[in-house]
């Protein structure tokens, strides 16, 4: 299974110019004051480079965030902006909290339900949500160290080398016709916590073997 690499390249050589060896956090879930994020800190604290680093795992939580910096690392994504006002809205869309869980995006299908879809996603008005648009399916699928079982397994290496993160579900638009000439793509839309006591035993056995990996391909 592609690709082989277990770490980013630039963790890569800062792992090979050093003797200690970078940690890998298991914990899946890096939300701002969690226990997987304090771990983090901690690591840093001690001069141990890990995997994500503190702000990786804030960027990755944080929806703007998470789609600017995937967008600069050159990952293709979805079409967003602020959502300020119901107004803002185009249907068919998502609204996707900035701060909150991809999982528990409101989608907006009419002009007549946008208001209320914003009042909800916004907590009346009171946090920052995205209005990304829907051109396709909303998917998901379940990343382990930059692998996994599912045939967009490039967004999945992609996501690992830009954000560090060894466990997260990839919440996708896929765009396009997969039976058409051109076929379909994935469009990142965000990244959930993927507890390791979530990981099924297929899941599992598949990190063993990427973890018996050679560092390097």
């Amino acid at each position: 299974m592609q690709p082989v690499q277990r770490l980013p390249r630039r963790r890569l050589e800062k792992a090979a110019g050093g003797s200690r060896k970078p940690f890998i956090n298991l914990c899946g879930d890096y939300r701002f004051l969690r226990a997987g994020y304090w771990a983090l800190v901690d690591a840093e604290l001690n001069g141990v480079e890990s995997s994500p680093s503190p702000i990786q795992a804030v960027t990755a939580q944080n929806a703007a965030a998470c789609l600017l910096v995937a967008k600069h690392a050159g990952i293709e994504t979805v079409d967003w902006k602020i959502a300020r006002k119901p107004q803002d809205i185009e249907p068919p869309c998502l609204l996707v909290p900035i701060a909150g869980l991809t999982d528990t995006c409101y989608e907006v299908k009419s002009t007549r339900s946008r208001a209320a879809q914003w009042r909800s996603a916004t907590q009346n008005g009171t946090r920052a949500t995205l209005a990304v648009r829907l051109n396709g399916d909303l998917r998901s699928m379940r990343m382990i160290v930059g692998v996994t079982a599912h045939e967009n397994y490039h967004l999945a290496w992609d996501v690992w080398r830009t954000f560090g993160v060894p466990l997260a579900e990839i919440w996708y638009v896929e765009s396009g016709d997969p039976d058409g000439p051109d076929g379909s793509k994935p469009l990142l839309l965000g990244l959930d916590p993927l507890p390791l006591h979530e990981l099924t035993e297929r899941e599992l056995r598949l990190f063993e073997e990427v973890s018996q990996r050679p560092m390097e391909a």
